[in-house]
């Protein structure tokens, strides 16, 4: 058993910046950002464990489970978690983006809106 867990009982912790979906024996439970799980494999049909990002379900990976052990959902389902690293990446890189648009469309705002003031004051 490993960090004292009974045989036949798997962790998963989420080490990832984002939810994840984990299908487990046809019952599917969401893990939160640094949350962890705990399955019993002993009563497991299929022993096939899957993970999906929650934000994109394309993303997704899956293991074969055997024996009792602590998984992390950033190593241990392939290239899941470089996937889901890339996606977050893309996704602030987006948020950061959309937030310099407004930065530029307030500023000409702005701009707009002291040029009429001017203009008005010198009208007369």
């Amino acid at each position: 058993p490993v960090d004292g867990l009974g045989d036949g009982m798997v962790v998963l912790e989420n080490n990832l910046g984002t939810a994840i979906e984990v299908m487990w024996d046809r019952e599917m439970k969401v893990l939160y950002p640094q949350k962890s799980c705990i399955f019993d494999i002993t009563r497991a049909s299929d022993k096939l464990m899957k993970v999906h990002c929650r934000d994109d379900p394309s993303i997704s990976g899956t293991l074969q489970v055997e024996g009792s052990l602590t998984l992390r959902a950033s190593e241990s389902f392939g290239s899941f978690g470089v996937e889901v690293a890339d996606f977050l990446q893309k996704e602030q890189e987006e948020v950061e983006r959309e937030k310099s648009l407004q930065q530029e469309r307030k500023r000409k705002m702005e701009a707009e809106l002291a040029k009429e003031r001017l203009d008005g004051v010198y009208r007369w």
